[in-house]
């Protein structure tokens, strides 16, 4: 009894692949059809329906093609314990990454509810734990808005090509900024972050800090850090370290600049 074949049509259709797909294997040396007839029609077999298959199988594990196309060739158990092992490792790793990632959402969900009871104005005294940021280069002594614009830029991308959620885009001010004389300095641009990574990190002091929100564009922020820097000057209070500016209601969130919102924390000890 002959062997059935399966127009390139059906084949796409029983196995749920593009017909591009199946043409792209085969000038790739992937796949080749059983049979092509005199009017270029490509034919499928049973087995090649399997390999179609298996091939799928393997690209919803994360293979390559290359590595897809290298496997077919020489099929055996141990090659395919790597090709799992592999596999389980990406998966695993990738499980860490979504864990990291929706611990940050949780996060950016609690600082949304929180906004929602922030008084204008008003200055909050708190103590906070360590948090853990990645940190993009040092801006320069003599910046301008270019240069936020650029490092700022730099350090979104930083993220992105490594993989990283970014939801705010924080800024950590180096303590000799902050006096009456601040401009809207930024020393380095940060994100926060839950488990490991290679990017340059640092550590946002756990301590006491004096705590102001902002409502308005970055560009208008140097009135309320002249605010809180004034406040800290006239209380019991000194300045003990760095400010940490956490962007709560930005770009990703709102179109009116008047709405922005960020939380300022500048780390004081009594005087």
């Amino acid at each position: 009894m002959n062997e059935k074949l399966y127009k390139i049509s059906e084949a796409a259709k029983i196995t749920d692949t593009s017909r591009q797909t199946l043409i792209f294997y085969d000038k790739k040396g992937i796949l080749s059809p059983e049979f092509i007839d005199d009017n270029s029609y490509r034919f499928y077999s049973d087995y090649q329906i399997k390999l179609i298959e298996t091939i799928n199988i393997l690209k919803n594990f994360g293979f390559s093609l290359n590595d897809i196309k290298e496997y077919l060739n020489n099929r055996n158990e141990d090659d395919l314990i790597t090709l799992l092992t592999e596999a389980e490792l990406r998966m695993s790793n990738r499980i860490k990454e979504i864990k990291a990632q929706l611990k940050v959402i949780s996060s950016k969900k609690k600082q949304l509810r929180d906004i929602s009871n922030a008084e204008p104005g008003k200055i909050y005294i708190e103590k906070r734990d360590v948090i853990k940021v990645i940190v993009g280069e040092t801006l320069p002594v003599n910046q301008t808005g270019d240069d936020h614009m650029i490092f700022g830029t730099k350090f979104e991308n930083l993220l992105r090509n490594n993989g990283m959620p970014l939801i705010n885009r924080n800024v950590i001010v180096d303590k000799s900024y902050l006096n009456d004389k601040y401009d809207n300095q930024v020393s380095r641009f940060c994100s926060e972050f839950i488990g490991k990574t290679n990017l340059d990190t640092e550590i946002v002091q756990e301590g006491l800090y004096a705590i102001m929100y902002h409502f308005g564009s970055h560009q208008t922020s140097q009135n309320t850090y002249h605010e809180l820097i004034k406040y800290i000057e006239k209380s019991e209070y000194v300045i003990d370290g760095d400010s940490y500016e956490r962007v709560i209601i930005n770009f990703l969130f709102e179109e009116d600049t008047d709405k922005y919102v960020s939380e300022i924390a500048i780390k004081i000890k009594k005087s």
